[in-house]
């Protein structure tokens, strides 16, 4: 019985995904949290994260809460940080460029290390600057 249920309730969470966001495939999903707060207080918001060849983005339900471009992330870490209550977590955090200088984005998610590298193989590379002659 209990498997039955578990079978269910991922056959629906499939339906429900998308396979493709406006025309990029999904290259990767999973169930996540997003930290959508500030420095002074965390608001941790549960949804679906999804890769697609230029995008990372987080949705709760039909609602995209985050958009992050792939060639906008300067870096990706897992840290431990401040989760909920005085308790601590490993986090995904991602490093993002933005006009204003550096954005973090915290997420919560299964199997971080696996994340970690199927983001970062998935980064545009950086051509380094060229070297001053004289």
């Amino acid at each position: 019985m209990r498997g039955r249920i578990g079978s269910s309730l991922e056959q629906y969470r499939a339906s429900i995904r998308p396979s493709d966001i406006d025309g990029e495939r999904c290259h990767a999903r999973a169930q996540a949290s997003f930290d959508a707060g500030n420095l002074m207080f965390a608001c941790w918001k549960p949804g679906f994260l999804y890769v697609t060849p230029t995008r990372l983005l987080f949705y709760q339900g039909e609602n995209q809460l985050l958009e992050v471009p792939l060639a906008d992330i300067e870096g990706v870490a897992i840290v431990t940080a401040r989760w909920v209550s005085k308790r601590t977590c490993e986090q995904l955090e991602l490093r993002k460029k933005t006009k204003k200088g550096l954005r973090i984005i915290r997420l919560r998610i299964e199997a971080l290390h696996q994340w970690k590298a199927l983001i970062e193989e998935r980064l545009p590379t950086r051509e380094s600057a060229p070297a001053e002659t004289s």
